[in-house]
């Protein structure tokens, strides 16, 4: 599956798209984690989620949702 990137219309989503395809390596390989650094791109913390998953049971805990994701539940989501 390929994206053609300039289908990104929302300008925050846009933005965030390039700074992780930045990330990648020179063999295109996708960026760990690791890679990643929120102090890199403060504007965009308010519409960012991160999520642990484990497997066996499938869970999902929110770690981090950005406050503009938080307003939209209409309530605090981390934990």
């Amino acid at each position: 599956m390929s994206l053609d990137p300039t289908s990104i219309i929302d300008p925050q989503l846009r933005r965030l798209y390039d700074y992780w395809a930045g990330k990648r390596d020179a063999k295109g390989k996708l960026p760990a984690r690791a890679d990643l650094d929120p102090g890199e791109i403060p504007a965009l913390l308010p519409y960012i989620m991160l999520l642990d998953i484990t497997h066996d049971p499938l869970d999902f805990k929110v770690r981090l949702a950005g406050t503009d994701i938080c307003r939209r539940f209409g309530e605090e989501v981390t934990g």
